[in-house]
């Protein structure tokens, strides 16, 4: 029954409401109130329904108390499973969405911490609840990582920073509620950057010794703006503390070591430094991202548990998809897809041949398949590395290598 569902469950009645079709259940409650035994209905048809309606268009994913004391219990929930999507075609208008309101939330809290106003982690949780309920955390993470965002890099940063932290964290086996608050500890964690000046951010590697201090001390704000929030939320801020905490106790701002730092604080720290590589900057440009995951593995190795390096390389993979490479045939293309059990195998759109023409319809190879074993990945390419002009050579012809 409908009134069941709005007393005892209403997240399930919305998503029914997501799943079937509005009008459906406009007439289902229409035939229900002019029932004499459901009259009980009537007040749902008035009120809750509309409101859940209301709620529905206007995407407001407000979750209850009894949702959040689940969501910060330590109650385990099932665990998500799935390999990352290829990516062909438009985004999924659902992908787009979301990620436009990662990123204005992310301004909202800006805005809130520069007028010292206390944070409402709520919402946030609302919305990471959906996300990783409806199972969109990989399509989130692919679009941001692929797309160039505009304006604010902290606005950025912190958004690309929360979904690769997901991605990794559903590689270390975290369930749903533990992955809602992973990706909540990632989303607030670098609050006190907002509070250093935008003239010392934006100097890059000309920074003096005092100003270097300055920025190393944003943990702590974090910590300090974080505390607001009350007992329930004294983990967050804990976790904020240490994101910046390296294994080998050279991080910042109290020097732990491996044993005193949370799990959680390690996946944020590799997933900021993951996402910082692959980031123009002010001083640098960006890494392509098969290097900066070499990097992050193997240059900074020392600075993250095994078990955290490890999630990375396997759920992000050396040649994540969009990533364009290069055949040991010197065909090129692009990934558009890993199987998370053949990472360093993945599917390939090739677009030039061997002798860098332009194929007039892109091919598929399966690196993965019996018959392309011979093929591998040689390296990965950054887009401007693809031919510009279209070079002509005897015998090339239309397959890849």
């Amino acid at each position: 029954m409908i009134v069941d569902l709005v007393d005892r469950e209403p997240a399930k009645l919305i998503d029914r409401f997501q799943n079937k079709n509005i009008k459906e259940w406009l007439k289902f409650g229409r035939k229900y109130c002019l029932n004499e035994s459901h009259r009980s209905v009537t007040r749902l048809w008035q009120g809750e329904l509309r409101g859940i309606l209301l709620a529905i268009n206007k995407e407001n994913f407000e979750l209850s108390e009894k949702q959040l004391a689940e969501i910060l219990s330590e109650a385990q929930i099932s665990k998500l499973k799935g390999e990352l999507p290829a990516k062909t075609g438009a985004w999924d208008p659902e992908i787009t969405r979301f990620s436009k309101r990662f990123l204005q939330r992310a301004k909202i809290v800006r805005k809130q911490v520069e007028k010292d106003e206390v944070v409402d982690p709520v919402p946030i949780l609302s919305e990471l609840f959906y996300v990783v309920k409806k199972e969109l955390v990989e399509g989130l993470y692919e679009f941001l990582v692929c797309t160039r965002i505009e304006g604010d890099d902290l606005i950025a940063q912190s958004t690309r920073v929360t979904f690769t932290s997901l991605v990794i964290g559903r590689g270390l086996g975290y369930d749903s509620s533990m992955l809602v608050k992973l990706g909540l500890a990632a989303f607030l964690q670098d609050l006190g950057m907002y509070k250093v000046p935008r003239d010392i951010l934006q100097k890059g590697n000309d920074l003096r010794q005092e100003e270097i201090d300055t920025i190393k001390e944003h943990p702590k704000e974090s910590f300090r703006i974080l505390s607001k929030l009350g007992k329930k939320y004294e983990w967050l801020a804990e976790i904020a503390l240490q994101v910046h905490e390296r294994a080998n106790g050279m991080g910042y701002p109290n020097g732990l070591k491996e044993n005193d730092i949370y799990e959680i604080s390690f996946v944020i720290g590799i997933a900021d430094m993951y996402v910082a590589l692959i980031s123009d900057r002010p001083y640098r440009n960006k890494l392509i991202q098969t290097d900066a995951i070499k990097s992050a593995i193997e240059d900074y190795g020392e600075l993250f548990p095994m078990r955290v390096r490890r999630a990375l390389l396997d759920q992000v993979s050396l040649f994540p998809v969009n990533t364009y490479v290069k055949l040991n045939t010197k065909a090129l293309g692009r990934v558009v897809r890993v199987a998370k059990e053949q990472s360093l195998r993945p599917t390939i759109e090739v677009y030039y041949d061997k002798f860098g023409n332009k194929l007039k319809e892109p091919e598929i190879v399966d690196l993965s398949l019996p018959e392309n074993h011979m093929c591998y990945i040689v390296r990965g390419l950054s887009k401007t590395d693809l031919p510009r002009q279209v070079p002509v050579s005897p015998g090339s012809g239309k397959k890849a290598g």
